[in-house]
Parts: C-alpha cells; structure tokens; sequence
C-alpha cells in the first residue's frame, strides 16, 4: 500500500483488491490475491490448518469466508475477509486478517485517493471479533 488512512471510529484493516471493478477501484493499486501463495480467505481452509479440524467447522456450517458490509460517517465498503502476511516497511505481520475492498459506496472514495484503511479503534467494536 502506498497511501492509508487511519480510522479512529472502526478497527478493521481494509485493502483495496482487485475484486473491486468501479473505475474509482481501478484508478489505484491493488492487492490481487491470486499473486499470493500465503493468502487465503477467512473462514475457508487454512493451509497451516490441522486438515481434520477443517472439516469438522466445514461439517457444522462454520466455514466462510467471512464478508464485511461497513458504514463509516462518508461511505460505505463491503467485501470478504482475507488471511495474509502484511508487510510494513521491513516489519511482517504474518497472517494478518483484513478485508479485502469489493464494493465501495460514496463519492468519498473518488475524492480521497488511498489504498487502504486501517481502524485504530479499540478491540471493543471489532467486528465479529475475526
């Protein structure tokens, strides 16, 4: 990511990826996660994962992937949640969750160009606390 946001009212981290299509997504880098062999979607299987626990969640209903639909003050994202290593600077979290930019709503997304959100809220009001 190039240029992020801070977001004092959310907590979640959100990217901007190539599922979203609008002509605002396009103007801007983009995380692709077919060009990563570490990614995969929240919810869905794990590589790290123990294969048996896998299918036992997949077996009650419990696997995703998740998806996000959140309104801020000026707009509104939606789209699943991802499971990557982030790389900040020299610094790698690995396997971060955040959610991937499908859809955006609200001319705020035209107006501000940035590449990412990252919510630096308290844990209080993480949503589904993924």
């Amino acid at each position: 990511m190039k240029s992020s946001r801070f977001d004092t009212g959310s907590t979640n981290l959100w990217i901007a990826s190539s599922l979203c299509k609008s002509v605002g997504c396009q103007s801007r880098s983009q995380f692709n996660p077919q060009n990563s062999h570490t990614f995969f979607y929240k919810g869905q299987y794990n590589p790290s994962e123990d294969p048996e626990e896998y299918a036992a969640k997949s077996k009650n209903g419990k696997s995703g992937p998740f998806f996000l639909d959140i309104t801020f003050g000026t707009g509104e994202l939606q789209g699943p949640m991802g499971v990557d290593d982030l790389h900040v600077g020299s610094f790698v979290v690995q396997q971060q969750t955040f959610a991937l930019v499908r859809r955006e709503i609200g001319k705020v997304f035209d107006a501000i160009r940035f590449e990412g959100i990252l919510g630096s809220t308290m844990d209080l009001i993480f949503y589904t606390k993924i």
